[in-house]
């Protein structure tokens, strides 16, 4: 992976034969001409998880008939971020909160351990679980 500049406010990346941009490392506003870093960092969770599901669910012959998963995460503190002077935590990422819907006409059990599974296998959420609270709950919908 390379990155290099990309703009004022963004940098490009190439990865493989792909490229694409980076925003700011966080952003506070309502609009942006890019995802910033964080949101990045949170969609490729979901989509390793959102993946991973739709690979356990084959492993497991269950047909998922919908998928759908919402991330959010707090900064321990984001004035850290912006450089505020007495700004006393870190600026990281201090927790990861989510819920992932799925619909399928399996019992509520068999999707548990499923879920299990998908986390256990997954690069990012092992990764991530180890240095930040990471809370992800299950919801079946009928």
């Amino acid at each position: 992976m390379r990155v290099t500049p990309g703009g004022p406010d963004a940098s490009r990346v190439h990865a493989r034969n792909h490229s694409f941009d980076v925003g700011r490392q966080a952003s506070f506003r309502d609009a942006d001409p890019c995802p910033s870093a964080i949101e990045l960092a949170l969609g490729a969770l979901g989509g390793d998880l959102a993946s991973g599901w739709r690979a356990e669910a084959a492993r497991r012959g269950i047909a998922l008939d919908e998928l759908e998963l919402t991330l959010r995460c707090r900064l321990d503190d984001p004035l850290r971020h912006l450089g505020v002077v007495g700004a006393s935590g870190h600026a990281g990422i201090a927790a990861i909160e989510g819920t992932i819907y799925v619909t399928a006409e399996t019992a509520a059990g068999e999707l548990e351990a499923a879920w299990r599974e998908v986390r256990e296998r997954s690069p990012l959420y092992t990764t991530l679980s180890r240095c930040v609270s990471v809370r992800l709950d299950l919801h079946v919908v009928h």
